[in-house]
């Protein structure tokens, strides 16, 4: 921007009481303003002050330029500014022609002294000082949004040092909380769970998956558990109504263990029982690495004994 370019405004008593210039689109361009907001120094009368320049409304402002609009100009006079460098230089000037001043409190009687004026003009830098905007250079820009980066590493160092949880974890539990809320086969299929790697699939009273109904629910577990490094079934009753129970869930924790579906009901299924096994010895042998038999635990509550019992079949 060259030196010497000039705008002037006409100080009006709204202008005054805000203690602000406001500028056109023009005139913040002519003058070389930044995009967006910051500081912008100025001089007047030699004394150097800041003001807060707001991008989005294109007006100058801050405590100490209202300070000294207020004290020093009247509605009507002109305030000049001027390019010089790097600085903008404020002058106000006194208007040579009579203007219509709409009646009013008088204006304040102002007794000068040296050492009042030296009064006012360290209050007027340490108020500069105190609400000096950051160096636009600091921020991170998006279009005319900024974020003020020493900021933002402060905050990101706070949460940190508090253990909070960091952007993987949050988002981990945000699609479990997703998760929870699905409400039966269809819903799960919607969202392409199945889609997504798991690194360990448990199922809780896996014998729902041995029915012969629940083609469907095996499905879904098998599509979920072939990618997964571990897979973990539990339940109490592995068998309910058929040894055929036992062969559909060995086959979803290690596909090919027993063959076929035919050859094991010919191999361990009693023909007059389809419940009671045949060859039980050979039969426990294939599923022993990964099977873990039904434990039973006696607790004490209220006086009175509790059995409970479990039974695991893990694969990974």
């Amino acid at each position: 921007m060259p030196d010497g370019t000039v705008v002037e405004k006409t100080l009006t008593r709204e202008l005054l009481r805000l203690g602000e210039l406001s500028l056109g689109p023009a005139e913040q361009q002519r003058l070389g303003l930044a995009e967006h907001s910051g500081d912008a120094e100025l001089r007047v009368e030699g004394e150097r002050l800041v003001a807060g320049w707001n991008a989005r409304t294109r007006r100058l402002g801050g405590e100490a330029l209202a300070e000294r609009l207020q004290e020093y100009a009247q509605p009507g006079w002109t305030a000049r500014l001027n390019r010089r460098g790097d600085t903008l230089e404020l002058t106000i000037v006194q208007s040579a022609r009579s203007t219509f001043v709409p009646p009013g409190p008088p204006p304040r009687a102002r007794m000068w002294s040296p050492a009042g004026e030296r009064r006012a003009a360290r209050r007027r830098r340490l108020r500069a000082d105190r609400y000096r905007l950051p160096d636009p250079a600091d921020y991170r820009w998006t279009g005319p949004v900024g974020v003020h980066v020493p900021t933002m590493e402060t905050f990101v160092e706070q949460v940190e040092r508090g253990g909070w949880d960091t952007a993987d974890l949050v988002a981990l539990r945000l699609e479990a909380e997703r998760l929870s809320a699905l409400a039966d086969y269809d819903e799960l299929l919607a969202v392409d769970v199945c889609d997504k790697p798991f690194d360990l699939v448990i199922v809780d009273e896996a014998h729902r998956l041995a029915g012969k109904g629940a083609t469907k629910t095996r499905a879904l577990v098998k599509r979920l558990g072939q990618d997964a490094r571990y897979l973990l079934f539990l339940t109490a009753t592995p068998v309910q109504n058929e040894l055929l129970d036992l062969y559909r869930l060995v086959e979803l924790l290690r596909p090919g263990t027993f063959r076929t579906e035919r050859e094991f009901i010919a191999r361990y299924v009693d023909t007059a029982s389809s419940r009671r096994p045949v060859r039980a010895d050979e039969l426990r042998r294939p599923r022993a690495p990964f099977v873990q038999p039904r434990s039973t635990h006696e607790t004490r509550s209220g006086g009175r004994w509790q059995r409970s019992a479990t039974s695991q079949a893990t694969s990974g």
